[in-house]
């Protein structure tokens, strides 16, 4: 599949697509949103930029110290196992495949919360079988 490419010029032709290749951008879309909701509405509406909304959103929750923050996640022993999901990057590793769901969006957002970095925030999660 690597077609007799050196690694010199598989870079380059790697450098090259990333070049020509653009991730859209929610910062171009949604410049300046007036709140959080704003933010997820937005995700909510455009699922291209649904991740880059969940990650924003969590970042605003961060920095706020207005409003306390509580959330609270259920079946959190749900993040852990492997999920239905495959992808090629998961061959020939211990999950055969599938990915683990803790690389999903949704729950990697999740363990990011961290009480350290919340200024007014706290998690509980609970365990589910």
């Amino acid at each position: 599949a690597d077609q007799g490419l050196s690694p010199v010029e598989r870079l380059r032709r790697i450098a090259d697509y990333r070049r020509q290749v653009r991730m859209p951008s929610m910062a171009e879309q949604l410049a300046t949103p007036m709140n959080v909701w704003e933010i997820v509405e937005f995700g909510l509406e455009n699922e291209a930029y649904a991740t880059q909304a969940v990650a924003e959103m969590f970042v605003q929750l961060q920095q706020q110290v207005t409003h306390p923050v509580l959330v609270i996640v259920d079946q959190w022993n749900e993040c852990f196992p492997v999920s239905q999901y495959v992808s090629i990057r998961y061959d020939n590793t211990r999950f055969h495949g599938y990915i683990p769901a803790y690389h999903l969006t949704m729950p990697r957002a999740l363990h990011r919360w961290d009480g350290h970095r919340f200024r007014r925030g706290l998690k509980i999660c609970a365990t589910s079988w």
